[in-house]
């Protein structure tokens, strides 16, 4: 008979120390180092020999958190800043893009170009040229200055191409700026070298929150090309009223794309293990006017969310998907993107719940993808999803991950299946101690989460091989 002291007994010296060392380890996994209670196994040898080498462990895996995260700002820090003007890079453009179209922000580019850079290296000398071009960019950041009250951002791309993203311009406003720049380059630029006639011009454009950064951009070159043509420095701005005209014309096609169900799905950003074996395939709607032109799934979507159509569009998507599962026999999983307007929207779970129920047998093939920066922009939101696809047994994938934008130690505390890395971590990661530091960090986090690691657009014959000695879920090339 079990007595009530053998009961003590046993819960004091091995049922405590027991649950004490769990929740131990478990601080220690989700990165939480706090001091050890030592008096608790202090009449107990074994007991006591075990958490020194718990506490050597927690010790050890403290500076290595500390040290990747030292590691992590240094790499992030590199690849968002361009070295010699000290000004964001083209990535960071990318990202604050991103940024403008999940807000509907809206405003001006404007690319700013210096013409004949090999003219004016020859006139001034190599080593003048670096100097003349940081004086061209003080020249632009004074006048950034005086529009304090303005969200304004100053970017390089390459050699002397320049991005500013000026965000709630008008078109006058985006006059006016131009108008400020122009004189000021050339003022700045002369009183120290020596310079070829008209080399400074600006194109803008409007930002078109149903378009994308491609088809933007497309109008501010657009808009360049027009400056230069024109005599002397000079700019040309694209004026609001004909982005308007265009939108509205696409507007009533992506309607009737929705509200008819007129298209087709297909597969795009197919995963392959190391050994060939394919994995995942990323689904890619067919998006095609009245006049056989395809539409770019960032408008559409952008226009669905717009016209409140994007639930709609989304459900409709899986449904052909399941359509497709359920016709075909599949070894491999489909990725489905959705939008955060559809993931917080109360209905779509109701449709995830009674498709569950429906389909039980064909929800194994299918898994949801949300891109990293729609997860941390919208954390609550996303959280709250990933808590739901749990609950109905549904697998969970962020797509283009950087740390930056969700940081590893959070992400712990979610269940997700899969991520997969944003190609700018990776590629040439065979020369790249950094990069090589971080993408080990991941695999770390990986093996202590239970979560399939996925690299994207793998280019390079060394970066394949590189990457394919590592412990890695999958890879598209």
């Amino acid at each position: 008979m079990v007595t009530l002291y053998d009961k003590y007994v046993e819960n004091k010296y091995i049922i405590q120390p027991i649950k004490y060392l769990d929740n131990l380890v478990s601080d220690i996994v989700e990165h939480k180092f706090i001091n050890i209670d030592e008096e608790m196994f202090s009449e107990s040898k074994e007991y006591k020999n075990l958490l020194n080498n718990i506490s050597k462990l927690s010790n050890k895996v403290a500076s290595l958190v500390n040290e990747l995260n030292i590691n992590r700002e240094t790499l992030e820090r590199h690849l968002m800043i361009d070295n010699l003007t000290g000004l964001y890079n083209k990535n960071m453009f990318d990202l604050n893009m991103k940024s403008m179209f999940v807000s509907s922000s809206e405003g001006y580019i404007f690319l700013l170009k210096i013409n004949n850079l090999n003219q004016i290296e020859s006139m001034n000398g190599t080593l003048r040229t670096d100097s003349f071009l940081l004086t061209y960019v003080n020249s632009v950041n004074n006048i950034i200055n005086k529009y304090k009250n303005e969200t304004i951002s100053f970017y390089r791309f390459y050699g002397a191409e320049f991005v500013i993203l000026a965000k709630d311009f008008t078109y006058s406003e985006a006059v006016e700026f131009s108008d400020k720049l122009i004189n000021s380059h050339i003022i700045e630029t002369s009183k120290n070298y020596k310079l070829p006639a008209n080399i400074f011009h600006i194109g803008g454009a409007p930002i078109d929150k149903y378009g994308t950064t491609d088809s933007i951009m497309a109008l501010v070159y657009n808009a360049y090309d027009e400056a230069v043509l024109n005599a002397g420095n000079s700019y040309k701005i694209v004026e609001e009223s004909k982005i308007s005209e265009e939108v509205k014309r696409v507007e009533e096609k992506v309607k009737h794309i929705v509200e008819e169900n007129n298209f087709d799905i297909t597969f795009t950003f197919d995963c392959y293990s190391f050994e060939d074996e394919l994995l995942i395939r990323e689904l890619k709607p067919i998006l095609i006017d009245d006049e056989g032109k395809d539409i770019p799934i960032g408008s559409f979507i952008a226009i669905c969310v717009k016209l409140g159509l994007n639930k709609k569009f989304d459900e409709e998507v899986i449904l052909k998907v399941v359509e497709f599962v359920r016709n075909n026999k599949l070894n491999y999983k489909i990725a489905i993107n959705l939008s955060i307007n559809t993931i917080s929207d109360v209905e779509f779970i109701e449709f995830l719940n009674k498709l569950v129920e429906e389909n039980e047998d064909i929800m194994d093939y299918i898994l949801f993808s949300i891109t990293s920066y729609t997860a941390s922009a919208y954390k609550y939101e996303f959280i709250k999803f990933v808590k739901e696809l749990n609950r109905l047994g549904i697998e969970i994938l962020i797509k283009r991950y950087k740390t930056k934008e969700y940081p590893l130690e959070e992400l712990s505390a979610l269940n997700i299946n899969y991520i997969k890395i944003d190609k700018e971590l990776t590629q040439n990661i065979h020369n790249d101690l950094l990069k090589k530091h971080k993408i080990k960090n991941m695999m770390i986090f990986a093996e202590l989460n239970n979560v399939k690691i996925i690299v994207e657009n793998v280019e390079s014959d060394k970066d394949y091989t590189y990457l394919s000695k590592l412990d890695l879920y999958a890879v598209n090339r």
